[in-house]
């Protein structure tokens, strides 16, 4: 298919601006910035969809309030505890929708807001529709219902959201089930994401799924349903070529981190108990190696424990009482250093307890680099035979893993060829074919 030749004049889809802001990426934002550009491609306009808190003060353009958005994460703890306290909403009946503003973006406004607008010089407002839809669901056991302006051909929710549009065809992306399939690893409200899945499954003209594995966990939890589900494989846009050559790169790992081109096991992601860490360091510290473990990533939900790990080998490291074995743990890096850690590890380890897709799987490939990850569920069928596979629950089985990317040269290039062979399956370009596919047989495009 010729992606150039795929816009399909008067398509006008809206896509809501929910994970967009965010100033430290994650898997969402990532899939959020892939949609927009893909939808660029397909649709004739794109329109975010605004549903933050805006500022209240008077006279203020809408315009101009949308450009000072607050990002989702950095909500202030207090902000949060006067949301849970706050009085329910007035309920909502699809008869009486919330009409969705637009309006126009002026001159820079049009490249300047928080998520960038490629393909329209408008965007779609709703002043605090994610806490107030959220508050709904949770009171009344209903999505909000909105009302778009006429010309909206459908509306592409990035994640589940409490939100539907009475008057066109709405898309959700469900990544994963994961709050459902582990709930123990999540903060997320069990009951609120059940009735939340369920409540969406009703209402979709079509859902999009990045695995085989998402598709079996919405069937197998709600067997009874008619899930119009569509297995839309993600796609990763290739890296800058930010280095001159192997020298270059090697003065860039050395001044930013102290480290050297293949000489040291990245592990990369958010710390949250099914990015399974502490089982890994454990792993990695019994194979007693000369090769560093670099860690990167925020901290997350239920991350404590971890930290307070990292923290512990921290301290041994700086007395030198080690010779052997060193963690370090860098935080959260910017895409730009995420890059340089990728291209210059002897491997990525990613041995997760579950996942979506696994976007550092295809990252890892298209930098050159081996990947260890996780057999069984999506990690699985993103890397296929392109990966070394362990059991993620098996100390045992993470450490061989382990031992064997340290010392087999060869085994690890034959990794890296297969890798480079697989990431052409997850170009951004393969993501807007599947995606334009999908909405056909819908019956959308």
């Amino acid at each position: 298919m010729n992606i150039p030749d795929m816009n399909i004049p008067g398509m006008n889809i809206a896509v809501d601006g929910f994970t967009l802001d965010l100033r430290e990426g994650t898997g969402l934002s990532q899939y959020a910035s892939l949609l927009q550009q893909s939808l660029g491609k397909l649709a004739s306009q794109v329109e975010v969809i605004y549903g933050a808190r805006l500022s209240r003060a008077r006279g203020i353009p809408p315009e101009i309030a949308i450009a000072n958005v607050a990002p989702s994460a950095s909500t202030s703890r207090l902000e949060r505890l006067l949301s849970r306290i706050a009085l329910p909403p007035a309920p909502r009946s699809p008869r009486w929708p919330l009409s969705v503003e637009r309006v126009a973006l002026r001159g820079s406004l049009a490249t300047g807001t928080p998520a960038p607008i490629a393909t329209s010089t408008s965007a779609l407002v709703a002043n605090s529709l994610w806490d107030i839809s959220r508050r709904h669901l949770m009171t009344y056991g209903r999505l909000y219902p909105i009302a778009l302006p006429p010309d909206v051909t459908a509306v592409h929710w990035t994640m589940p959201l409490p939100v539907y549009a009475v008057n066109t065809r709405n898309i959700y992306t469900i990544l994963d089930l994961i709050p459902l399939t582990m709930p123990w690893a999540t903060a997320d409200h069990v009951g609120y994401h059940w009735s939340l899945i369920r409540r969406i499954l009703d209402t979709a003209s079509l859902i999009t799924v990045p695995t085989h594995a998402t598709l079996a966990d919405i069937r197998r939890l709600f067997p009874h349903r008619d899930v119009p589900a569509h297995v839309v494989e993600l796609g990763v846009a290739p890296p800058e070529e930010r280095y001159l050559d192997e020298h270059d790169l090697a003065r860039s790992l050395k001044g930013l981190f102290d480290l050297g081109p293949k000489d040291y096991f990245l592990s990369v992601g958010t710390l949250q108990p099914r990015k399974n860490l502490p089982r890994l360091i454990d792993s990695y510290l019994m194979c007693d190696l000369s090769v560093p473990l670099v860690v990167a990533g925020s901290s997350g939900w239920y991350s404590g424990s971890t930290r307070a790990m990292l923290d512990r080998l921290d301290r041994l490291d700086r007395k030198k009482t080690r010779a052997h074995g060193q963690v370090q743990y860098l935080g959260y890096v910017t895409d730009a250093e995420l890059d340089l850690l990728i291209r210059g590890a002897r491997a990525l380890l990613f041995p997760s307890l579950a996942e979506g897709f696994g976007l550092p799987i295809v990252e890892a490939f298209l930098r050159g680099t081996a990947v260890l990850t996780s057999a069984g569920g999506a990690t699985e069928e993103v890397a296929g035979d392109a990966a070394m596979l362990v059991d993620p629950y098996s100390v045992d089985s993470i450490r061989e893993g382990i031992s064997t990317l340290a010392s087999d040269d060869r085994y690890l290039g034959s990794l890296v060829e297969r890798g480079t062979a697989r990431a052409k399956i997850f170009t951004a370009d393969a993501f807007t074919e599947r995606l334009g596919s999908a909405y056909a047989r819908a019956g959308i495009a």
